[in-house]
């Protein structure tokens, strides 16, 4: 079975999950048995999309075919598994069946949300009850953000930044203690993300703020690592750490598009700090470079060079004060920051984000991509955010 096949193939199997066609699926893997080693294109199983579907017919055939109750989502070590899933679409039976059949209630803790913690997130208290009812680890944590901003996030956490008020209360009516367990775990992620900052700074110059968040539902944390301007750089850097921390596509013809990080870069006087940002005219770059970094890992989908992002359709403009109104995905000027091989071995690309008008964005998708960037530099336009640049639609 050729790439494109098996990749089909797969899709198939994955939507027979989701309508819950059992005997399609039965045909399907007695047709084809690698399929129940198959990922999509998020990293998950059978198992977990399985886990997500009100069908527990499904689940049963999946374990008694062999699949582990607690497989990993590839690539990420046994931290997300399909109890998580089941937790987050508030499937309480499947989440007692799960149980029953042998999944580890606090998969993940150290260095992704348990799923206690995710619970805590979605506002479910009968959730949070079975799960603290069957043993769950009311003090498992992760961390998110990098030096100063980096945050410790328990299941009470969550629930209190979330506005559970009875999650919140229920919870602190129980046995919390802090707990300093699996350190090592939360170290993996750290790492990487440090290999990320010092090939950025190499360029830019050093890291003087992160803005973290946390986005229910995301399989990532997105932290916004922020370069002021300086001598060398008259712009303010921003970019992202996290993206990269599981891959936008598993299939073997995307093996070197995997992994992304993202990078827009701002006036030297643009508004950042904290104050500033509650103010969407000065938000929206910051708002922009964590939604795209979000979409690999939220919905079906990947970025890569060339994409271009519209703010709805037709497109709006992103703010009051600009009629730019979509992102354009580019690759940086140069080879030196082009990609990075870490200490995994895994190629991280880096992407520059471009904001164009609407008129830009038609010319593009007539033209070609390159068409338009040519257009820009011909009008020496860089990447660096102009809010009231010429609009080379009409040049």
């Amino acid at each position: 079975m050729d790439g494109l096949n098996w990749t089909q193939t797969k899709r198939n199997a994955f939507s027979a999950i989701s309508r819950g066609e059992l005997k399609t699926l039965i045909n399907m893997i007695e047709d084809c048995p690698k399929l129940l080693n198959a990922f999509d294109t998020s990293g998950y199983s059978l198992l977990h999309v399985a886990a997500e579907q009100n069908n527990k017919d499904i689940l049963e055939f999946l374990l008694n075919k062999g699949l582990d109750v607690n497989i990993s989502r590839k690539n990420d070590n046994g931290h997300v598994t399909p109890l998580h899933r089941a937790v987050n679409k508030n499937l309480i039976e499947n989440v007692t069946w799960l149980l029953n059949h042998g999944a580890k209630i606090d998969a993940g803790i150290g260095i992704h949300a348990t799923p206690l913690i995710e619970a805590a997130f979605n506002g479910s208290l009968e959730m949070i009850e079975l799960l603290v009812k069957s043993g769950a680890n009311i003090n498992a944590y992760y961390y998110v953000g990098d030096g100063k901003t980096r945050m410790k996030v328990t299941a009470l956490v969550a629930a209190e930044m979330e506005g559970h008020d009875k999650i919140a209360v229920y919870l602190r009516n129980q046995d919390i203690s802090e707990d300093n367990q699996n350190e090592d775990n939360e170290s993996e992620l750290k790492s990487k993300h440090d290999e990320i900052q010092n090939h950025v700074e190499m360029v830019f110059g050093k890291v003087t703020n992160t803005l973290s968040e946390i986005v229910p539902g995301s399989n990532v944390a997105i932290n916004l690592n922020v370069i002021e301007s300086s001598n060398d750089t008259d712009f303010i850097t921003v970019f992202t750490t996290g993206m990269s921390d599981i891959p936008m596509d598993d299939s073997i013809e995307a093996y070197e598009e995997r992994f992304a990080e993202l990078i827009i870069k701002l006036p030297s006087n643009w508004p950042i700090k904290k104050k500033d940002i509650n103010d969407m005219n000065n938000y929206w770059p910051l708002g922009w470079i964590r939604k795209i970094a979000h979409i690999p890992h939220m919905y079906d989908g990947w970025i890569g060079e060339g994409i271009i992002i519209p703010n709805g359709e037709p497109p709006k403009p992103f703010s009051e004060n600009t009629n730019l109104s979509c992102m354009m995905i580019c690759k940086p000027n140069g080879n030196i920051l082009d990609r990075l091989i870490d200490s995994s071995g895994n190629i991280i690309n880096f992407y520059v984000l471009i904001p164009v008008y609407k008129e830009e964005r038609d010319m593009a998708l007539k033209n070609g991509y390159k068409y338009l960037m040519q257009k820009m530099v011909d009008e020496g336009i860089t990447d660096v955010i102009d809010i009231k640049r010429k609009n080379v639609a009409y040049s």
